[in-house]
């Protein structure tokens, strides 16, 4: 059996994720300051299809990212969620990268994607902080 290049990265992606949570969790509180992914809610898996593309602007709260969009003239905030493979999170910047592309905060972004099933649980790699809302969750996908 023939082992890609890719797979190797993404498992070492994540398991380097997980040891940041593991290390992060000796702390003993809910601080994210410590991880490389920052305000990042990182979900298991591959990365979200592109069912459907959200546009608003990237807000960063406290410690969470969030997609205003506005349809119809209504108010939308989507908690946004991102695969682990590829994702990294810039304090300097105030930038999520993923493969093929950089979103600054306070920009206007489009992000393929859909929503989470509200009611269905989310598989965490790294969990958002418990103070953000998640009434609405965008899970991202590749542009």
């Amino acid at each position: 059996m023939r082992i890609s290049k890719w797979t190797v990265v993404a498992v070492a992606t994540v398991a380097g994720l997980l040891l940041a949570l593991i290390v992060a969790g000796c702390g003993g509180d809910d601080s994210q300051d410590t991880l490389p992914t920052g305000p990042l809610a990182i979900y298991a898996g591959e990365w979200n299809g592109d069912d459907a593309l959200a546009e608003g602007i990237l807000v960063l709260e406290g410690k969470c990212l969030y997609l205003e969009s506005s349809t119809a003239g209504t108010l939308t905030r989507f908690l946004v969620a991102f695969a682990a493979d590829g994702t990294s999170w810039s304090e300097a910047e105030r930038a999520v990268t993923i493969p093929g592309a950089t979103y600054r905060v306070g920009t206007l972004v489009g992000l393929g994607g859909s929503e989470a099933i509200t009611g269905r649980t989310m598989e965490w790699v790294v969990p958002p902080a418990e103070s953000c809302d998640q009434t609405h969750i965008w899970g991202a996908g590749r542009p």
